[in-house]
């Protein structure tokens, strides 16, 4: 099973403390990877390993702000110290806009806080661990975009605008590092039942796009699964899937492509 070759990988998953990257975490040490908890909250990510661990996989958690590029360089620096290395990296970290207002109320501190995040992050990530791959010659990136980065939501313009750089940004790096045998793509996960999406039952008119989609949790899914032709909201396990694929041989020959993980809303 070519699973089985990530045995002994060494994984960077960013944004692992909760959510998706949590899952990832799992995933990953559920096929042997070892696996780099990275997140902004210590605790969260602690969280995580002891969830890895009592699984029986082997990871590290490290707190790191992904915007800080020094931050960033130690992080990769206590990775290669623990591991000698890095095969894979999972940009997973991301923030939405904290108010869902239009642009002309949107505030320059919430646009910067998210592009730092999300398009920053990313950036900084992928140039530092990438680095590393490019020298060893062999690696996979796998970016973690959205369905906003290719349908804009109205009253989201940082979040929206944020992957749909990171899309672009998937695109570049992979024919820049389609000669050193790294193979750069991205997964872009529809609406998923994550805890943030789930836990929403004190939400309001001044939520954000994540936060109002969790409100149908609480009454009845019949008219948000109207735009899903699959009639069901993506699962953890489904986005961990399709980065499984990216992460190994099975995708080999695939660089540079956007994974949309929707039960097939953006075909129209």
């Amino acid at each position: 099973m070519l699973l089985e070759e990530l045995k002994d990988k060494v994984a960077i998953i960013t944004g692992a403390g909760s959510g998706i990257g949590r899952a990832l975490a799992k995933g990953f040490a559920e096929y042997g990877a070892k696996v780099v908890i990275v997140d902004i909250s210590l605790d969260n990510a602690l969280e995580t390993k002891d969830i890895v661990e009592r699984c029986g996989g082997t990871s590290i958690a490290l707190k790191c702000d992904v915007s800080n590029e020094q931050d960033v360089i130690n992080m990769v620096k206590e990775t290669i110290k623990q591991f000698n290395t890095v095969d894979i990296l999972i940009n997973g970290a991301g923030i939405i806009n904290k108010i869902r207002v239009p642009v002309i109320e949107l505030s320059v501190e919430d646009w910067d806080n998210v592009m730092n995040v999300n398009l920053r992050g990313t950036l900084l990530l992928s140039k530092h661990v990438g680095r590393v791959l490019c020298e060893k010659r062999d690696g996979a990136i796998i970016n973690i975009s959205s369905v906003a980065g290719k349908s804009p939501r109205m009253k989201s313009a940082p979040y929206s605008t944020s992957k749909a750089a990171v899309i672009h940004l998937t695109k570049i790096l992979a024919l820049e590092m389609a000669e050193y045998n790294v193979r750069v793509n991205a997964v872009c996960p529809g609406s998923t039942l994550t805890p943030m999406f789930e836990g929403d039952k004190k939400r309001n008119n001044n939520t954000t796009l994540e936060e109002s989609m969790a409100a149908t949790i609480e009454g009845d899914f019949k008219q948000f699964r109207m735009g899903i032709p699959l009639k069901r909201v993506a699962e953890l396990e489904d986005q961990v899937n399709a980065t499984l694929f990216l992460a190994t041989s099975m995708s080999r020959h695939i660089t540079g492509q956007m994974l949309f993980v929707d039960g097939g809303a953006t075909i129209g």
